[in-house]
């Protein structure tokens, strides 16, 4: 998008400066907190950080329902915006299906003769003015639910509904096509992890010699082997070792099941010591996640 001819300070410090003709407003002059209940028989909706405000039933993943009465549920309209009890870290979520969601939540309408609810989709999402909430809202991390009482008292830009529309349909098409790329990128980062696995499958199975003479390995999932290679079970090449010490104060570093990714072989964090027993391991060993093995946990040690 084109820069505007002229700038000035908005007088608010997350804003920064705004075009000049851009009005800056407090929210309540610009969004009314509403708490309409006993509407029991509306679709019962979930309030989510990545997809807005949906119905339950579209959710991939299973939910919690609510048990008892739903009458206290609140009543949201298509459109309407809801402050959840994560807008701290994800922003204002905007409706896209009229129903009922908890009561913990708190219900905004847009004065709509002024504002275009998709530019303000996304400014809600604007990570400055997320870290505004953070800032100005006390004791939010201790679980306290974001008021609008206070939120109200927050400046918002206002342009002009024109711009407001074009600004709103400008980041419609390039997430669109942001979102388009994220998706193309995850299928061919799924096209290379099965490439590597087809690879490391045979290079350890079949050798890199392509032309030395193969054998049937009379085990189902290995398949042939080259003809000069010996089949054992692992008790016969392996030492299971479970030599346990004291871990707290012993100096050694401590690997939890948590601190290894699965499939990748690699720790991502470990502590100096923990309380309790734990097995001792060293240098070139091999660990392995007996819990949940499906997660492949394994590790090869380079230290003590």
């Amino acid at each position: 998008m084109q820069r505007y001819e002229s700038y000035k300070y908005s007088g608010v410090e997350w804003l920064g400066e705004t075009p000049k003709h851009w009005e800056v407003k407090k929210m309540k002059f610009l969004f009314k907190d509403t708490s309409i209940k006993n509407k029991p028989d509306e679709t019962l909706l979930s309030v989510t950080q990545n997809r807005g405000v949906i119905p339950r039933d579209w959710l991939e993943e299973r939910t919690v329902m609510p048990s008892g009465s739903l009458d206290t549920f609140k009543f949201i309209e298509r459109d309407d915006f809801a402050i959840s009890l994560r807008s701290f870290e994800g922003g204002l979520e905007i409706c896209h299906h009229d129903g009922i969601i908890s009561p913990a939540y708190t219900v905004l309408k847009y004065n709509k003769k002024i504002l275009n609810n998709g530019y303000y989709k996304y400014l809600f999402k604007c990570q400055s003015f997320i870290s505004e909430m953070q800032t100005s809202i006390v004791g939010i991390r201790e679980g306290k639910n974001i008021s609008y009482e206070e939120l109200k008292y927050s400046f918002l830009p206002i342009p002009s509904c024109p711009e407001q529309q074009k600004i709103a349909l400008y980041l419609d098409d390039k997430t669109a096509k942001i979102y388009q790329a994220i998706s193309l990128a995850e299928k061919q980062i799924e096209l290379l992890k099965e490439h590597k696995q087809i690879l490391i499958q045979s290079a350890v199975t079949k050798g890199l010699d392509s032309n030395v003479a193969m054998k049937d390995s009379g085990v189902e999932w290995i398949g042939e082997v080259p003809a000069h290679w010996e089949i054992k079970k692992l008790k016969f090449v392996l030492v299971l070792s479970n030599n346990k010490e004291e871990s707290k104060n012993s100096g050694k570093r401590y690997i939890g099941m948590e601190n290894v990714e699965s499939f990748t072989g690699k720790i991502n964090d470990s502590i100096l010591s923990a309380e309790g027993v734990a097995n001792s391991f060293y240098k070139n060993e091999i660990l392995f996640g007996k819990l949940r093995p499906y997660l492949t946990k394994s590790y090869l040690a380079n230290f003590d």
